[in-house]
Order: structure tokens, then sequence, then C-alpha cells
């Protein structure tokens, strides 16, 4: 079972499952990138990646109904096809709903509402900024 507590304040590990290829930029830690340190090993990937922007994005998401247990990634879709994948689900105490992460195109825009496809079915979610809660 996912404690709600770390999903709800963004404290997950980024290398849950196969990390989707994610770098810095994409899980929301841009803050803890310096590129002007001394020369490091990925910097000028880093570096290309910042200049031109991520293509992806971390984004929360407030979601309809009853979430299942998360074995797996899930998608996440709307009308213009597959945007990404669900990383972390669960029911949130605090905001008494289900919750998730995901992992999403970065054109994708908070307020959008999307469509989570699990195990129990294809539910609406809508793209929110994240922690959920601060804490």
């Amino acid at each position: 079972m996912i404690l709600a507590q770390p999903v709800e304040r963004n404290v997950t590990d980024t290398a849950y499952a196969t990390n989707a290829g994610m770098n810095p930029f994409e899980a929301g830690g841009e803050r803890l990138v310096d590129l002007d340190k001394a020369e490091f090993i990925g910097r000028d990937a880093l570096a290309r990646v910042r200049a031109g922007g991520a293509k992806r994005r971390t984004v929360g998401l407030l979601i309809k109904g009853e979430v299942p247990r998360i074995e797996w990634p899930w998608p996440v879709t709307d009308a213009r096809g597959w945007l990404g994948i669900v990383r972390w689900a669960t029911h949130s105490f605090a905001l008494d709903r289900s919750i998730g992460i995901a992992l999403v195109d970065a054109a994708v825009a908070v307020g959008e509402a999307v469509r989570v496809e699990h195990p129990g079915g294809a539910v609406g979610a809508t793209v929110t900024t994240l922690p959920f809660v601060e804490g």
C-alpha cells in the first residue's frame, strides 16, 4: 500500500520501477541542478535539456472515485491521445479524495481534464500543481 502523506507532499522515490527515463527537470528537481559547478558526468546533457526545455513534466492529478492499488504505471490520456503515465496514486486523507502523481507531456496544463486508465476502468482527473498539501 502506498502511504498518502509522502504523495500528498510530493516526496516520492523518483527511481520507482524503471525510473521512466526521467531527468531532474522532468521530475520537478530543477532547483537541485547547478550547471555552473565544476564539470560532472551528465552536465552537457542536462544543459541541452535546460536550453531546449523538458519534453515531459511531473504533475499532480485529482482523480475521480476510488483508485485501486497501483502496481504498474497507468496511462493518462485525453482527446489528443496518450499523454503520459500515473506513477503514484492513493487516497488522500488530507484532501478526502484520490490523488496521483503523473509524468506527462510538457504541453499538459494545470486545470486540464484528463483520463486515467487503471484496472478498475477509465476515470476522469484534473491536472494540478504539486505538492497537494504543504508540510
